[in-house]
């Protein structure tokens, strides 16, 4: 294809191509150098890559930003010689820096396009005049304006801006504006310790650190239906209301025609396409190493490919992640057979590498340390939250000569184990009669196969498929129901538990781990076998035993408390803590466009585009 060639991909096709081939640039040049034995974190690179000297001593600190689109920069040291350069330095295009004795550049440096640092002179002018080396030394937050040239010896203070075309020979002092050949002073400026020029120009008494924020990053998010998007939507709702910055990195996947509900918060919707039930975004990763290096990586893990971005990310800029694990999930389909060897191979790198592992139950806790094998002390329990209202007053169960409500609310999944339930009704129906009403509130995939379960076991009439229901609705069917009961195969949680909980609703369940966390037997509902006679038999003792229902009922009232969000946020704020004091001190967003010309004292200073 011809430089002429015109990509036959447009808006946001373009943007996704053009975000993977500077993150792919990028990876390039980060193995290129540390393969070549030079010391750095992720480089920067867009454009051309640059040429690298790797003879010397070569030490790169954090975010590296180097470009190329015209001419490539020249960056290294030669045989016994050293190069520093600090953090968040940006180097434009056709830049040439190579060491041969010594070159330190400083922290939040800008180096212009065409500029030159040069330690030495390489050849003697005449006799009287032989070749001369001596270190250079950049100082912090300098700004080299465009074919800047920097002789051997010099020294440049800190804060100081060195003007379009100037030579510097000699020391220049901070906070100054330096012009001509030999540069010059020609005013002072204004620039604190702790300020930083930005990519969009200065920005006064701006903070040495950013604000402590939280960028959650999730496969779907609501309208997407699913009990994990529905609870990264809660924590970040939450958080946002106690004052923490918040944004969600998510797929459009599951978005449909509907909008969903705007949030107060920035949500980014990365194109996606789906492969194997799982949403591909090929602008993640670009997206993530965007991020302040304040932010605090929240992972709701779900499915593959976004946890190990994740965990990339996040080791290339050297910040810490918490991975949140909602649900351990089970094989299922043809590619279901991958699934354990994945869990061994790769995701269990992704648990060991976090800063912090959220579960919701203590079993979950066992079950990661024991599994994944992540060290106890990082895996802390964090349950989850919601935002039903809390009953004022507690049940006491059907009265005489009503129609017992039971309840169930769930996906129409495998996992919920639907079959189970209409066998434990069947048996309560031919044990203790026919005196009751069930209705199951939720749909999913295994519908037709209820349905025909209901017609098989002559239910019809007591059991009521209801759909999905939310907010108002599924409340109020909380509030309508006498019983909940909860038959699933496996549970990480069981959000429906601590729902049924606010309304002082008692609980019948099977007896399986992370439930029996959050039911404790006789406290908050009976745990049972999953067999559909002692199903039965729990449903018919606590619509029979009054005072053990009220008892229940006033116990969950009280228990209710312990789960709303804005304690389990203020959970995850604690857990945050530690991580905020490890992250590092956050660099410019954008590399600086803007470029210092010669201004005469006592006139406003312009800028020039690179």
């Amino acid at each position: 294809m011809s430089r002429g060639t015109a990509l036959p991909f447009t808006g946001e096709g373009a943007q996704v191509l053009e975000s993977l081939g500077f993150y792919v640039k990028s990876v390039i040049c980060t193995g290129w150098f540390r393969l070549r034995g030079v010391r750095c974190s992720l480089i920067l690179c867009s454009g051309q890559l640059p040429k690298l000297n790797a003879r010397g001593q070569v030490t790169i600190g954090d975010k590296l930003i180097v470009r190329g689109r015209i001419a490539p920069c020249e960056i290294g040291a030669v045989h016994a010689a050293s190069l520093r350069i600090g953090d968040r330095v940006f180097i434009n295009q056709g830049a040439v820096i190579v060491a041969h004795s010594g070159i330190e550049i400083g922290d939040d440096t800008l180096i212009g396009e065409f500029s030159a640092l040069y330690d030495t002179n390489h050849h003697a002018v005449d006799t009287v005049h032989p070749t001369k080396s001596a270190p250079v030394v950049i100082g912090s937050n300098v700004w080299l304006g465009r074919n800047v040239t920097v002789l051997p010896g010099s020294r440049i203070g800190d804060h100081t801006v060195v003007a379009t075309g100037a030579v510097v020979r000699g020391e220049l002092p901070p906070r100054v504006l330096a012009v001509g050949n030999p540069a010059r002073p020609v005013r002072e400026l204004a620039a604190p310790d702790n300020w930083r020029r930005s990519g969009r120009g200065a920005e006064l008494d701006r903070p040495e650190r950013e604000p402590f924020s939280v960028a959650h990053v999730v496969a779907q998010y609501p309208p997407a239906l699913g009990g994990l998007e529905n609870a990264a939507q809660a924590i970040a709702r939450h958080q946002h209301k106690a004052g923490i910055p918040v944004q969600v990195i998510t797929s459009d996947q599951g978005t449909g025609n509907a909008a969903g509900e705007a949030e107060e918060f920035p949500v980014t919707r990365l194109r996606s396409f789906n492969f194997a039930n799982t949403p591909v975004m090929p602008g993640l990763l670009f997206r993530l190493l965007r991020l302040s290096r304040q932010s605090v990586l929240h992972l709701h893990l779900a499915q593959v490919y976004t946890p190990e971005l994740v965990r990339v990310s996040a080791r290339l800029r050297r910040v810490p992640y918490v991975v949140h694990f909602h649900s351990d999930v089970i094989p299922s389909g043809r590619a279901g057979i991958l699934l354990e060897p994945y869990k061994k191979l790769m995701l269990s790198r992704v648990f060991r590498d976090a800063a912090k592992v959220l579960v919701p139950t203590d079993d979950y806790r066992d079950l990661v340390c024991a599994k994944y094998r992540v060290p106890p002390g990082r895996v802390c329990v964090v349950p989850n939250g919601t935002d039903h209202r809390i009953a004022a007053a507690p049940r006491s169960g059907p009265r005489r000569g009503e129609t017992p409500r039971l309840l169930f609310v769930g996906r129409l999944a495998l996992q919920k184990n639907v079959p189970l339930l209409l066998r434990a009704v069947a048996a309560y129906r031919d044990r203790y009669g026919s005196q009751f009403h069930l209705t199951i509130v939720g749909e999913g995939d295994m519908r037709p196969a209820i349905e025909a379960e209901i017609r098989q076991l002559e239910l019809g009439p007591l059991v009521t498929l209801a759909g999905a229901r939310h907010g108002e609705a599924l409340e109020s069917s909380y509030a309508a129901a006498d019983l909940l009961i909860l038959t699933s195969v496996f549970e990480s949680f069981g959000l429906v538990l601590v729902e049924a909980m606010t309304k002082g609703l008692p609980i019948v369940s099977v007896n399986i781990p992370a439930v029996r966390n959050v039911v404790l037997d006789g406290v908050n509902g009976l745990l049972v076998p999953s067999d559909p006679e002692a199903l039965a038999d729990a449903i018919h003792t606590l619509l029979t035993d009054r005072d053990l229902y009220a008892k229940i009922s006033s116990d969950n009232l009280a228990a209710a408390h312990r789960y709303t969000w804005s304690s389990v946020v203020g959970m995850m704020s604690a857990e945050y803590g530690g991580l905020r004091r490890a992250l590092p001190h956050q660099w410019p967003a954008d590399p600086v466009t803007a470029q210092p010309t010669r201004s005469r004292p006592g006139r406003p200073r312009r800028l020039a585009h690179r």
